[in-house]
C-alpha cells in the first residue's frame, strides 16, 4: 500500500494511486499459476494414463526388474505390471529387449 504523502503546493495529503485492476477471488480455485490450456490438457491426459496403469496393472513394487524378465523369459505369468527400478536396471531391461516404459510423475506427487 502507497503511503499518503502531503503534498507542498496544496498542503494536503496526495491521494494514492488508484489499484490497477481488482482481481476476480472468485476463481481462483481453479487456476493455476504459471499454466497455460496446453499445460492443464497435458496434465490430465497423464494423470488419466497413470489412473489407468494403476487400475489394471499389477503393482511388483521393487520387484520390477525381476518380473518383467520372468514374464520375458516365458517363467512368468503374462500381465501387466507396474513398479519401481533404478536407471540402471531399467538400461539393462532395455538392453536385453524388454520393452519397459517409464510413467512421468506429476508435480503434484511432491507437495
Amino acid at each position: 500500500m502507497a503511503p499518503a504523502i502531503a503534498s507542498k503546493s496544496e498542503g494536503t495529503l496526495a491521494k494514492p494511486p488508484a489499484p490497477a485492476e481488482a482481481h476476480d477471488q472468485t476463481d481462483t480455485h481453479t487456476q493455476v499459476a504459471l499454466l497455460d490450456p496446453r499445460d492443464l490438457e497435458s496434465r490430465a491426459m497423464l494423470t488419466a494414463f497413470r489412473k489407468r496403469i494403476y487400475e489394471e496393472a499389477e503393482d511388483v513394487g521393487m520387484r520390477f526388474a525381476e518380473e518383467a524378465r520372468k514374464i520375458h523369459d516365458g517363467r512368468g505369468k503374462e500381465r501387466p505390471i507396474h513398479g519401481q527400478t533404478d536407471f540402471d536396471e531399467a538400461r539393462a531391461l532395455i538392453e536385453e529387449g524388454i520393452e519397459i516404459f517409464p510413467v512421468p510423475s506429476l508435480p503434484d506427487e511432491f507437495n
